[in-house]
């Protein structure tokens, strides 16, 4: 068996299949859902249903579903228990979503460049010990936001917001 060594044809390959895994419902429930008969099994095929196979579940199946990461999980089989609807109400939820109106701003970091590198140092100095529960909140958070502002936090906001509001006139005008 020849192994194919370079990055760009293996970055290449991931791209096909990524792309055919989003019209093809074989592909898309391989990739989102395993291999049929070892991590789920056909529960009612004119529904599309399935469910693990008889013994195991989701911490024995030795697979984990993430159809959600691919590029179309609406052409995949459906969990025994989620209702028929499920793709229905999915895009009826998403086509109600109120966009934001600042999509398609973008921010220019470099004139708060320096700040941007101190408080990212501040929030790993912090991060995983408060998420940890390594420190005490009462007192790690007031000094965790101190230091953000000693960082110069505010200079970020204020110039985010500055560059904010001059799109929005640009975009109105």
């Amino acid at each position: 068996m020849a192994f194919v060594t370079s990055t760009r044809i293996q970055v290449q390959y991931v791209g096909s299949a990524y792309q055919f895994s989003g019209s093809c419902p074989a592909a898309a429930n391989l990739v989102g859902n395993g291999i049929e008969g070892e991590q789920y099994a056909v529960v009612d095929s004119e529904k599309g249903s399935i469910d693990f196979p008889e013994g195991k579940d989701a911490m024995s199946v030795g697979y984990s579903r993430m159809v959600w990461a691919w590029p179309n999980e609406q052409i995949t089989y459906l969990w025994n228990g989620e209702p028929e609807t499920k793709w229905t109400e999915l895009n009826q939820f998403n086509q109600s979503a109120v966009q934001s109106s600042v999509k398609g701003f973008t921010f220019d970091s470099s004139p708060v460049a320096n700040e941007i590198a101190a408080c990212t140092n501040v929030i790993s100095k912090y991060n995983q010990a408060l998420l940890g529960g390594m420190l005490d909140p009462a007192s790690a958070i007031p000094d965790f936001l101190k230091e953000l502002e000693d960082a110069g936090i505010d200079r970020v906001v204020q110039e985010k917001q500055s560059q904010i509001d001059t799109w929005l006139e640009t975009k109105e005008s």
